[in-house]
């Protein structure tokens, strides 16, 4: 995976190649340093955990999908998962304004 680190010192950056456990290593040292890419889709968390990311663009189009899904569903099914439907709205806005989306 390539890695942006910081030097501590200089400030200067650079982009360099690491494993998920040199990367969990240094990530213990240097609390600034951040996954660039990976040569896998997604990438890994700071627990060394893979996660799958979806583009903004991909996760506004979910938005819309699930919007739609909504307005497909009756009344009844409405209210009877209201409180399912928000957490599923909330968390797709958390995707949408998290750091580690495309």
């Amino acid at each position: 995976m390539k890695v942006k680190t910081t030097h501590p010192v200089t400030g200067k950056t650079k982009i360099v190649e690491m494993t998920p456990d040199e990367y969990r290593a240094n990530k213990i040292l240097n609390p600034g340093i951040r996954i660039v890419e990976d040569e896998q889709r997604g990438f890994v968390d700071e627990s060394g955990c893979r996660r799958y990311t979806m583009t903004l663009e991909q996760l506004q189009a979910l938005y819309k999908r699930f919007e739609d899904f909504i307005a497909d569903c009756t009344r009844q099914e409405y209210d009877e998962n209201k409180e399912s439907i928000h957490a599923v709205y909330a968390l797709i806005h958390q995707h949408i304004n998290a750091e580690t989306t495309n």
